[in-house]
């Protein structure tokens, strides 16, 4: 069984650049989806994809999306409004220009904001030194948490943002994390 949340070789954020790297790579994965009893996918477009790129696993393939876990119960938010605008990020951000998760607009529009913002973020982030002054006083980075406590602190936050802005390969995504923020 193989399970893909994202593609392998049909999306461009995790393409090979090299020409010989992505022939071995693209030849990998068919040898991989021929010898699968099994092929779960989160999202319509990346069966769509394989079987355009390779060949149809159509018969052999189950949509399981992304969700909520109705395990989790919250109390209901009884909590007081913040003084500041608090806007939380969980996950992957690099402000590299070539990076989907680039959060450069978004900086510049919270950099534009008329009120006490604080911009909170959870997870692997790297940031440049540019930014990071800049934003000196509004930015807060944390490591990643356990799921939990980052379904916790996301109770805390006024606003939840979402990055990806890459438009190549963004029909297939239907983030985890949307499930979580909901």
């Amino acid at each position: 069984m193989i399970d893909y949340r994202d593609s392998w070789n049909t999306r461009a954020l995790f393409q090979k650049k090299w020409p010989i790297c992505r022939w071995l790579s693209e030849r990998l994965e068919a040898k991989v989806l021929a010898n699968c009893d099994h092929f779960i996918y989160c999202s319509t477009p990346i069966l769509e994809k394989i079987n355009k790129k390779f060949f149809s696993i159509t018969q052999k393939s189950l949509l399981i999306m992304n969700g909520y876990d109705a395990a989790i119960t919250l109390p209901a938010s009884s909590r007081p409004k913040n003084k500041v605008l608090r806007i939380g990020y969980f996950g992957r951000m690099n402000d590299r220009s070539d990076s989907a998760l680039n959060p450069a607009n978004l900086f510049k529009a919270i950099l534009k904001l008329n009120k006490p913002v604080e911009f909170v973020t959870y997870g692997p982030v790297s940031i440049s030194q540019n930014w990071q002054e800049q934003l000196k006083d509004i930015l807060t980075i944390h490591p990643n948490l356990p799921h939990r406590k980052a379904i916790d602190a996301m109770q805390e936050m006024d606003v939840l943002v979402m990055l990806y802005s890459d438009p190549i390969g963004s029909d297939e995504i239907i983030s985890g994390k949307l499930f979580d923020y909901m």
